[in-house]
């Protein structure tokens, strides 16, 4: 039996191994190669896919530039960090030009400092005031939405090929791409991508959250709204998010795998549940390789015939116990050849 045993582990990685050209049926061993999908062709401006950005890591749920937000984010995206220095040389990842908003700055100091910034007075906390050593043990993070730049849409078309001259590209807010209608639903695209791409500069769209409310054009699903800037025929470079993980599901291939088929519509491991699972699209057919007495490979998801079919009606006679594989008494599929097996009926039960 353990000779057996070894021989049966030893096909069933075999067969694991080789799933994603094959197909197994309970009632045929015939395989059938899959095509690979054709590489999809992205219209950025390199023609690679769209890179997903996280703002100060994974924002959504951490503050910006924490340790668990880089942590998180960094296995999934390109990590943008709005980089300021403190007065000994130190280096934070904060937005903006003031501390206020982004930290608990004001705890430790409540004095606020005057500083002409573009030609106007500035009034807040600022990194440059401080050394590395007093933001590091007494300001922490906070949770900070930034404000949408005060530079027109206009302004920044006239100024690509200004911008060209010193830059490899522009990150905007993403409503310079899609407008939003004062009735909340989307407006006409506009064409900056278009225009940015032909002077040879790439388009990263930024302001992604996924708990922020956009427009009533998406349905309230984050994903939707992605793909309004990466499925034109001019798309971004790249998405400048909070939330890196959900920017990069329409993006990068997601493979889907059946469980012995649509066994939620069919009885898995039979010819309808594995047809209804490629008739919906499945990428991989799964198949948990059971083996009758004279060698026969099927698919089912237990070695044991009695809790899937009709084989305790047919076979109770063949009932034994074999501890190695489960504590009680079952019908196994190595006890009955592949004629017998053909007998038995699947319980429509789930």
């Amino acid at each position: 039996m353990n000779k057996m045993l070894r021989s049966l582990f030893l096909v069933l990685l075999l067969i694991h191994a080789t799933l994603a050209t094959q197909k197994l049926s309970l009632s045929s061993l015939s395989t059938s190669s899959r095509i690979s999908s054709p590489t999809k062709i992205w219209s950025t401006l390199s023609g690679s896919k769209p890179v997903v950005v996280a703002r100060g890591g994974f924002t959504g749920l951490f503050p910006e530039g924490s340790t668990e937000a880089i942590g998180i984010s960094k296995e999934i995206s390109i990590f943008l960090c709005n980089l300021q220095f403190t007065k000994d040389a130190g280096a934070f990842c904060v937005t903006g030009i003031k501390l206020d908003n982004a930290t608990n700055i004001a705890t430790f100091d409540p004095k606020l400092k005057t500083y002409k910034i573009n030609g106007k007075d500035v009034q807040g906390h600022f990194m440059v005031d401080y050394t590395g050593a007093q933001i590091d043990h007494n300001v922490t993070m906070a949770l900070y939405f930034p404000p949408t730049t005060k530079q027109p849409y206009g302004s920044i078309v006239k100024d690509l090929a200004a911008i060209k001259s010193y830059a490899l590209g522009i990150m905007v807010p993403k409503e310079y791409i899609c407008p939003i209608k004062p009735d909340k639903y989307m407006g006409t695209p506009t064409t900056l991508v278009y225009d940015a791409h032909k002077q040879g500069l790439e388009v990263y769209a930024s302001g992604f959250a996924n708990d922020l409310f956009s427009s009533y054009s998406y349905n309230y699903d984050p994903t939707a709204e992605y793909l309004q800037f990466i499925e034109k025929e001019e798309i971004v470079d790249g998405l400048v998010t909070d939330f890196p993980s959900t920017a990069s599901n329409p993006i990068e291939p997601v493979f889907i795998i059946s469980n012995n088929g649509a066994s939620g519509v069919y009885p898995g491991s039979t010819d309808l549940a594995y047809q209804k699972a490629i008739d919906d699209g499945v990428d991989i057919i799964d198949c948990s390789v059971q083996m009758t007495k004279d060698g026969i490979l099927f698919c089912l998801n237990t070695v044991d015939l009695m809790a899937d079919t009709t084989a305790m009606t047919k076979f109770m006679s063949r009932t034994s116990n074999i501890p190695e594989i489960q504590p009680k008494t079952g019908i196994f599929s190595f006890d009955l050849t592949w004629n017998e097996i053909q007998t038995l009926q699947r319980n429509t039960f789930i």
